[in-house]
C-alpha cells in the first residue's frame, strides 16, 4: 500500500507531495499532470524489476504517445532540463512473500520509506548508462508514529493488522559524499555490502533477494504498482488451459482469472456474486460462466442474458467487459497492491458511471476492518476529468491537479503541476506534521472544482459564451471559489 509520495524533477512534477488513502481520485482537466504521476508510480514498480534504462524508456511520452526519450523524463525549467528527479514513497508491506527463487521471505518491518535520486550523464563513458543512481535508501517508520503518517481515517484493528515491526539498521543507505551505497544483510552476521554508485545500472532495491527479506518484501510490494488499461481486444481473447490464472494489466486473462475463484469458492458463488455486479451497473444479466473447449484446450468467458441466450466475450460490449474485468478484480483477494485506472469513465454511458465508481471504491480495502482474505490489502488510485465521477466520489478522496504558471530567470515562465485537496478534509486537516514534511494542503471548494471542470459554457457579464472550465481564473469570482494562487 502506497501511503505517501513525493516526486521532484520529474516531467511536469517539479515538487509533489501526496498521502493517499485506500481509494483516491485525481480530479483535473487534460494535459495537467495526472497521467504523469501514474507515469512516477509505474516507473518505481518498473525500476524495482529492471535496469534503469530499460524502466525509464518504457515510460510514456505524453506528446508523442510513445515511448519516452530518457532526457525528457526530467523537469523542464523554463530553458533547460533538471539535473536530477527524486522520488520518495512510504509503503505498507506484506508481512511474508517469497523471493524470485521461491524462497520463503518474512519483512522485520512493514513499514517503510523508500528514497531513490536519479541523475542524467550528459557526456559518459560508452559502458555506463545515461541515468545514474545518485542517491537510494530503504528505512523503516517506527510502528508508534503510524497515526501521525496514516492520516487517512481508519480503525486501529486495520492498523493492528498490518503494522509490524521492531527497531533495526536501515536497510539500503547511501553515503553521498563517498559516492557508495550499502544493503545491509538481515539476520547474524549480516555485513553490510558496499556499491559504487557510478558503476550502478540497476537499484540496490531491484536486486534484493531472501536474503534480505524485507527488502525483498519493499521491491515485491513496489512491483505490484500496476497501471490498469483495460484494451478490448485483450477482455475478448479466450484463454488457453495453460494460461496464468490471474488478471493482466490489459485486462487479459479473464476467463482463466474466473475459473480459479471458482474453483477456489463454493460451487456457483463466484458466477452468481459478478453476475450481481453486471446487474447493478448495466441490467438485464442472469449469470456468467467460462466454457471449457477440452478439445481446443481454450477457456472462454460467457454471459446469459434476462432472455436466456449465452454470448461469449467476443462478441459483448466494450463497456460490460471493462465492469466484467472490474468485477472479478474486486472479488480476487490475490490481486493485491496498487491498481490505478485512467478515466474509468471512458467507453461508458454516463448512467453506469455511478455503479462503477461505487464498484471501483469496494475494491479499495476497507480501513475499517481488519485485512485478511476478505478484505485484501488493496488500494486504488484513478484519474478522470468527469464531473460525474468527482461528483460521486467523497470529498476525503479527491485531489485536484493544475498547471500554474512560475516565474523563471529573464522572464521565462515556468509551468508546473499543482496539486489541491478539498476543504475540511484529513488532507488540508490531519496532514501529518513532523521534520521536513510539507505544510497541508492548500484547500479548495468543492464548488469551484465543479466550475473548474464543467464543460458547460455559461455567459459573461457581456452575454456572450465562454467555457468557464478552462477560464475560471480570469473570473475574479470564481478565482474567489477555486483559490487560485496569483503569479
Amino acid at each position: 500500500m502506497l501511503t505517501h509520495l513525493k516526486i521532484k524533477g520529474f516531467k511536469s512534477l517539479e515538487n509533489i507531495d501526496l498521502y493517499f488513502g485506500p481509494f483516491t481520485c485525481v480530479a483535473g482537466l487534460n494535459a495537467v499532470g495526472k497521467s504523469n504521476l501514474f507515469d512516477a508510480i509505474s516507473f518505481l514498480s518498473s525500476l524495482a524489476d529492471n535496469d534503469l534504462t530499460v524502466a525509464a524508456a518504457a515510460v510514456r511520452d505524453e506528446k508523442q504517445g510513445r515511448e519516452s526519450h530518457l532526457r525528457r523524463l526530467f523537469h523542464f525549467d523554463g530553458d533547460k532540463y533538471a539535473t536530477e528527479m527524486a522520488f520518495e514513497a512510504e509503503m505498507i508491506v506484506p508481512r511474508e512473500g517469497q523471493d524470485d527463487l521461491g524462497q520463503p521471505t518474512k519483512a522485520t518491518h512493514t513499514f517503510l520509506r523508500y528514497r531513490l535520486v536519479l541523475g542524467y550523464r550528459e557526456q559518459r563513458e560508452s559502458h555506463l548508462p545515461p541515468l545514474q543512481v545518485m542517491e537510494e535508501s530503504l528505512d523503516y517508520i517506527k510502528t508508534r508514529e503510524a497515526s501521525k503518517r496514516l492520516p487517512f481515517d481508519s480503525k486501529q484493528k486495520l492498523r493492528d493488522s498490518i503494522l509490524f515491526g521492531a527497531r533495526t539498521t536501515p536497510y539500503i543507505s547511501t553515503e553521498r559524499a563517498d559516492g557508495i551505497a550499502k544493503k545491509t544483510g538481515e539476520g547474524k552476521g549480516g555485513a553490510p555490502v558496499k556499491y559504487a554508485l557510478n558503476t550502478l545500472s540497476r537499484t540496490l532495491l531491484s536486486t534484493c533477494n531472501s536474503e534480505t527479506p524485507t527488502a525483498c518484501q519493499a521491491r515485491n510490494e513496489m512491483r505490484s504498482w500496476r497501471l490498469l488499461q483495460l484494451e478490448p481486444s485483450s477482455l475478448r481473447r479466450a484463454d488457453e488451459f495453460s494460461a496464468s490464472p490471474k488478471l493482466d494489466t490489459s485486462g487479459g486473462r479473464l476467463a482463466a482469472t474466473l475459473e480459479r475463484l471458482v474453483k477456489k469458492n463454493e460451487e456457483g458463488v463466484a458466477y452468481r456474486e459478478i453476475a450481481n455486479q453486471l446487474s447493478k451497473v448495466i441490467g438485464g444479466v442472469r449469470d456468467i460462466r467460462v466454457d471449457r473447449d477440452d478439445k481446443r484446450e481454450l477457456l472462454t468467458l460467457e454471459m446469459r442474458d434476462s432472455s436466456g441466450c449465452w454470448h461469449p466475450a467476443h462478441s459483448l460490449s466494450d463497456g460490460t467487459l471493462r465492469v466484467l474485468a472490474l468485477a472479478i478484480l474486486e472479488m480476487d483477494d490475490e490481486a493485491t497492491g496498487v491498481w490505478c485506472l485512467e478515466e474509468p469513465e471512458n467507453g461508458v454511458t454516463p448512467q453506469r458511471i455511478v455503479p462503477i465508481v461505487n464498484l471501483l471504491e469496494d475494491i479499495a480495502v476497507d480501513a475499517e476492518e481488519t485485512v485478511d482474505d476478505d478484505n485484501p490489502l488493496r488500494q486504488v488510485i484513478i484519474n478522470t476529468h468527469s464531473p460525474i465521477v468527482v461528483a460521486e466520489v467523497p470529498d476525503d478522496s479527491l485531489i485536484l491537479m493544475d498547471m500554474e504558471d512560475a516565474p523563471g530567470k529573464d522572464s521565462v515562465v515556468n509551468r508546473r503541476t499543482m496539486a489541491r485537496a478539498m476543504t475540511d478534509t484529513w488532507r488540508t486537516n490531519k496532514r501529518p506534521k513532523y521534520a521536513n514534511d510539507a505544510l497541508p494542503m492548500e484547500s479548495v471548494p468543492r464548488v469551484g472544482l465543479t466550475y473548474y471542470l464543467s464543460p458547460i459554457k455559461f455567459p459573461d457579464a457581456g452575454g456572450n459564451g465562454r467555457n468557464q472550465a478552462r477560464k475560471v481564473k480570469e473570473n475574479p469570482s470564481q478565482a474567489e471559489l477555486f483559490r487560485v494562487r496569483k503569479t
